[in-house]
């Protein structure tokens, strides 16, 4: 009994510190999202001033065929996906590459996949998708603007040289659910951006007509920046529901075995009791026997 009571005490030791790690995790996933999510405000603010730049300055170009929805462009659907380093993220990959799944096949054209983040990457190879560029996800938000740039820099070359012809951007989305989003990125369309007309016409140091596509890259690399910071929140999200129900396995589990334990150490005192019991009923009936042999030996002597 005192073996099985041991094996249950070191189990309950063990699911214990297992809580804790998890605890850390959870608490770690919370703090993660809520900065995540703070620090959107900031990078709105920035994709904002971008849209706002984009439209002074459109008034002062002839905009013929730049309001008009972008025609199909040639050369490969880029399908960039935004998914996690960081494993413990219940579903989360497995949504993002069912996603990025579905909206190749929604497309008679040639891919060119880019996966984000190395879980991802598991992800997209467990259904046969093989990826043509992919990029550790970030897990500090302070390497997101690096991220984007080396994102950036990989589709501009593909733009330059034809090879991308337009790019559609996915990434999880916020809520228990955490459904992907998906955005088409190029080719650009100016028609979203309303006309700002001022009073005054902005002062520029180059001519609107090269100043409209450097700010069309901005608004592009603004756009990824966000989507990264967006995933990175629901990955964390998606970590904290993940601990979250972890913990009350957990929590369910101690339970069970600290019941298990309180009727093993029950049955363990009653066992030593009845063990006592027995030992002193034995020795009062061993102590009885020589007063008695003494008896019989003086009523021999009386009889002889």
């Amino acid at each position: 009994m005192t073996e099985r009571l041991a094996d249950v005490s070191h189990r309950l030791a063990s699911v214990g510190q297992l809580a804790e790690v998890v605890g850390a995790m959870r608490a770690l996933a919370a703090a993660r999202a809520r900065e995540a999510r703070a620090r959107l405000d900031s990078v709105r603010a920035y994709t904002q001033d971008i849209d706002d730049a984009i439209g002074r300055t459109l008034p002062l170009l002839d905009k013929a065929g730049l309001t008009e929805p972008p025609a199909r462009a040639k050369g490969r659907l880029a399908l960039l996906v935004f998914g996690a380093e960081q494993g413990f993220a219940g579903v989360f990959n497995a949504r993002l590459a069912d996603a990025a799944a579905a909206a190749a096949r929604s497309e008679d054209r040639p891919k060119l996949l880019m996966l984000i983040g190395s879980r991802a990457l598991t992800a997209a190879k467990a259904r046969a998708m093989i990826p043509d560029w992919s990029h550790p996800m970030i897990v500090h938000l302070d390497r997101a603007a690096g991220l984007a740039e080396a994102i950036v820099t990989r589709l501009f070359e593909g733009l330059a040289d034809g090879d991308i012809g337009s790019i559609l951007l996915l990434h999880a989305g916020a809520g228990e659910e955490a459904a992907p989003v998906a955005r088409r990125l190029a080719p650009f369309d100016y028609s979203r951006f309303p006309s700002l007309k001022a009073a005054q016409s902005p002062l520029l140091n180059m001519p609107a007509a090269a100043l409209l596509p450097r700010l069309a890259e901005e608004h592009l690399f603004a756009e990824i920046v966000e989507a990264a910071v967006l995933s990175f929140a629901a990955e964390n999200e998606a970590r904290l529901r993940a601990m979250t129900k972890a913990q009350r396995h957990i929590d369910e589990l101690l339970e069970r075995l600290n019941a298990r334990a309180r009727t093993l150490r029950q049955e363990e005192i009653t066992n030593e009791i009845i063990e006592l019991a027995t030992d002193a009923a034995a020795l009062a009936v061993g102590n009885t026997r020589p007063e008695r042999s003494q008896d019989f030996a003086a009523a021999a002597q009386l009889n002889w």
